[in-house]
This record gives structure tokens, C-alpha cells and sequence, in this order.
């Protein structure tokens, strides 16, 4: 039961997430929808009275200004609050609720068992949000299916097996810390597989945010966590 719970508020976060990107900027999406750590920093403490220390929220604040250098401030200056970045804030926090709710529940069962659950439940949610949208479901071209298929295996199947597989193991905090490196490792992949040329910005930027998290998984004489 819960780990379909934790399926509709991921399919929750996707379709957030996806309808922020019709009002904002995709770079300044991801940038805001990455404030994960701090609503899950902050959730721990509230719900479960965990605190972070001192050594998660340097490294967070390192890592979210990083963040912000690797995105370019020309994307964030100027801008003007409207509904894509309250889309934006929300999907952060749905995603911080989401890795909530895994780590108790990947305590008791099977990572695979836990999948099966949670896309299927996150599939059946975002189904019903297309119908009611009207959205097109079917009519792509064949390069568009082979490119939704690799998304679908690579992306969700592959990689949040991982995630999942690492809340097993992680607090949450540091989970959502650690995925903050997904941004450094898409500019890494996009020199090589794009040719994309790297600009100093985005070499300081992926320095600070590498930095960052590594901060957070200094140990100190008292448990952080």
C-alpha cells in the first residue's frame, strides 16, 4: 500500500514537474525542482525529529550555489515569479515526500517487489491525468517510441532501481544530496555523446556541486543524521 502511495505522489512530481516546463525554462526548472535535499532536511526534522547537521546544510548550500553557476545566473536574474516556478517548488517537495516514504517501506521489502508496485501505481495515476488532458498517447513518429522506450528502460526502470536500491542502505538526506550530481553527470555525458563543449561556468559550477556533496558525507564525533 504504501509503495503505491509512493507511486502516485512520483507520478505526482513527473506531471508537476512536465507542467512547469510550459511556463519556465527547462534549466531554471531543473534548478528549482532540485531544492529536494532542503525539504527533505527539513521533513525530517519536523516528522521525525532527525536533525541534519551542520555538515548537510554547508554542503546542501554549496552544492545549490554550484547549482546556480553550472545553470548560468543569467537564467535566474530577471526572473519573473509565476505559476512554472510555484510548479517547480512543488515538484521539489513531491519529490522530497517520495523519497520519504521509500525509505521506510524498502526496509521491509524487495527493491524489485517495491518497483513493481510504485510504477505501476505512478503509471495508472499519470494515465489518468493524460485522458483527462486529452493528450496524445499514441501517434509518434518510430525514432520518438525507440526514444520513449530508452527513457522508459534506461532512465526510469534502471535508474530508480538504483535510487530505490540506495535508500536501503542511505539516509534520506544524503540520497537527495547525492542525486544532485545528476546535472554534473548529463554535462559529463553531453561532451561525450553531443560534442557539447563545456563552458567555465559549468566547470566551477560541477566542481562546487561535487564539492557539496561530499560535504555532506563527512563524518563528525556525533551522528549527523
Amino acid at each position: 500500500m504504501v509503495a503505491m502511495l509512493g507511486g502516485v505522489v512520483f507520478g505526482a512530481d513527473i506531471a508537476v514537474w512536465n507542467l512547469s516546463l510550459f511556463k519556465i525554462s527547462a534549466t531554471v526548472s531543473t534548478l528549482i525542482a532540485n531544492l529536494a535535499p532542503l525539504w527533505v532536511g527539513l521533513l525530517s526534522y519536523l516528522l521525525f525529529k532527525k536533525r541534519s547537521g551542520s555538515l548537510f546544510w554547508t554542503g546542501t548550500a554549496l552544492a545549490i550555489v554550484g547549482m546556480a553557476i553550472l545553470v548560468g545566473f543569467q537564467n535566474i536574474i530577471g526572473l519573473k515569479f509565476n505559476a512554472g516556478i510555484l510548479l517547480a517548488l512543488l515538484a521539489s517537495l513531491l519529490y522530497a515526500i517520495y523519497i520519504l516514504i521509500t525509505k521506510g517501506v524498502l526496509q521491509k521489502i524487495s527493491t524489485v517487489t517495491f518497483m513493481f508496485y510504485n510504477m505501476l501505481a505512478a503509471s495508472i495515476f499519470l494515465l489518468a491525468i493524460n485522458l483527462f488532458r486529452n493528450n496524445n498517447m499514441t501517434h509518434f513518429s518510430e525514432p520518438a517510441w525507440l526514444y520513449l522506450v530508452g527513457l522508459g528502460v534506461i532512465c526510469q526502470v534502471a535508474g530508480w532501481l538504483t535510487i530505490n536500491h540506495s535508500l536501503r542502505f542511505l539516509e534520506p538526506t544524503k540520497v537527495s544530496i547525492a542525486l544532485l550530481s545528476q546535472t554534473v553527470i548529463a554535462c559529463f555525458w553531453a561532451t561525450i555523446l553531443l560534442n557539447e563543449r563545456l563552458e567555465l561556468n559549468e566547470i566551477i559550477g560541477s566542481v562546487i556541486v561535487l564539492v557539496g556533496i561530499a560535504v555532506t558525507f563527512l563524518k563528525t564525533g556525533k551522528s549527523i543524521t
